[in-house]
């Protein structure tokens, strides 16, 4: 019988282990896996760590950082993804794991999964929210246009801006927008803007392209930087159709850069013209309302004249009917005093010496009565006449002409004084227009180092290279003088 001690090989594990290292290592160097996502952990390192399943098995699953640093979505448990690697085993645990060099979402693309992702996060932070957009300037001096420096975009803007508001002053921060370098170009553009402070309001534009074209305008990095520009900012980037993470965060999103450009200036021809009209209405509204003062004044004027004239006639009426009083107290005195002199005639006459004394002696009383009586009549109609002439003389017209001639002087200061305050106010608005249109005209910019470059002979501005030739004169109109240049070469570009 044959001893099996001495036909059987015996290996350790280690042996075996890379034995099947080696097998599967070189039989699968490098192949495409789809699974579910589960069990996700991220730590510190920045590697991947979960475990690629799906109804019947189960991998582990490893990728990198220096991998997953390419990556333009976030995995998470639960999402079914593709992804290319190489199996390896772990020969201290004898384990196989799927080590990734590349993952995409299944079903759906990166880049549309990655927008999706970033525009629900920077949705929950609040960053597209109403609140915090800044309202565009009504008429700005200057606007900074953040584009490629080449192309359609930046010649339409200038055309439209011209148009609209030929005297605005622009700057122009020619950037990448696509490729790699293109969000990191952007942002540093922004922050440049932003520290100069000398544009009233940024637009950022690029042409309309696909998904990866406009993947520079869906960045995270550059989001946060248009949110927390201080200068207002309007994204006009690609088509109509076309929205990026940085439409969504920008103050203004403008269908396409034209749109843009309208959007930021108003055109002057219309603002003249309402400049006018409100001109216009200002002189008729100043007018009517200085016409109608006066005619209340004239009014007012009127009234206190016809007062006058009726306390007037009441006074002659007073004086008058004093008079007949007067006149009929005397008469009635004098009256009294001829009957008493008749009945003390009478007394007299007819009675014995008794009879005289005793008569006399009544006669007196009587008319010490009498004499009372008339003198306290007399008295109290005299305090009635002068009560009555005291309340002639203050409720007479002189006292109501006077309280009306004070009142008529305060309606007249007052007059003068509203028509000086809306004179003024109407003086003011006019030369805060007068100041803007100022500051955005032809010397304003000039002032700025700008220059106005024209054929000798001709008032027609030079705008592109190509009207002007080689050894053509040219005139070159600065803040302060001119000068007078010949063209050695042009650039068309």
């Amino acid at each position: 019988m044959e001893n099996p001690s001495l036909s059987r090989k015996i290996h350790t594990v280690s042996e075996v282990t890379g034995i099947i290292k080696t097998l599967v290592e070189d039989a699968l160097p490098f192949v495409w896996i789809t699974g579910e996502i589960s069990n996700l952990s991220k730590p510190a390192s920045g590697h991947f760590y979960f475990t690629l399943k799906d109804e019947n098995a189960q991998i582990r699953a490893v990728m990198f950082k220096g991998q997953n640093r390419s990556i333009k979505f976030s995995p998470a448990d639960g999402m079914t993804i593709i992804g290319l690697g190489r199996i390896a085993v772990y020969q201290p645990q004898g384990v196989y794991q799927f080590l990734l060099e590349h993952m995409e979402p299944a079903g759906i693309g990166a880049l549309a999964l990655a927008f999706e992702q970033l525009k629900n996060k920077l949705l929950a932070e609040g960053l597209f929210d109403d609140s915090f957009k800044k309202p565009l300037p009504f008429l700005p001096r200057t606007i900074c246009v953040i584009t490629s420096k080449s192309g359609a975009v930046i010649h339409d803007i200038l055309h439209v801006l011209s148009k609209r508001f030929d005297n605005v002053a622009v700057e122009i921060f020619p950037v990448a927008v696509q490729g790699a370098n293109a969000a990191k170009e952007v942002i540093l553009a922004l922050k440049r803007a932003n520290e100069r402070a000398t544009a009233d309001v940024i637009i950022i534009a690029r042409g309309g392209g696909s998904l990866e074209d406009l993947a520079a305008f869906n960045s995270e990095e550059l989001a946060r930087a248009v949110f927390a520009s201080g200068i207002p900012v309007v994204s006009a980037i690609g088509h109509e159709t076309d929205y990026t993470i940085c439409d969504f965060v920008a103050d203004k999103r403008a269908a396409t850069p034209t749109a843009a450009a309208q959007l930021v200036v108003p055109e002057k021809a219309s603002l003249l013209l309402r400049v006018d009209e409100l001109d216009s209405r200002c002189l008729k509204a100043f007018t009517t309302n200085l016409e109608r003062l006066s005619s209340r004044r004239l009014d007012l004027a009127n009234r206190l004249v016809r007062q006058a004239r009726q306390w007037q006639a009441l006074a002659q009426g007073l004086f008058l009917t004093g008079d007949r009083l007067s006149r009929s107290l005397n008469s009635l005195v004098l009256q009294h005093s001829r009957n008493l002199f008749h009945l003390r005639n009478r007394f007299f006459a007819s009675s014995p010496q008794t009879r005289i004394s005793n008569l006399n002696s009544r006669l007196e009383a009587v008319q010490d009565k009498l004499l009372y009586s008339l003198k306290k009549q007399n008295d109290k109609t005299s305090f009635r006449l002068l009560s009555l002439r005291r309340a002639l003389f203050f409720a007479g017209p002189f006292n109501e002409v006077q309280n009306g001639q004070a009142n008529l002087k305060n309606l007249h200061g007052r007059l003068v004084l509203g028509m000086r305050h809306s004179l003024e106010r109407h003086k003011s608005a006019l030369d805060l227009l007068a100041r803007s249109l100022k500051a955005l005209g032809p010397s304003a910019v000039l002032a700025r180092g700008y220059s106005i470059t024209r054929l000798s002979g001709s008032n027609k501005p030079i705008t592109k290279a190509d009207e002007a030739l080689p050894g053509t004169l040219v005139d070159i109109t600065l803040f302060e003088g001119l000068l007078v240049a010949k063209v050695m070469k042009k650039d068309a570009k």
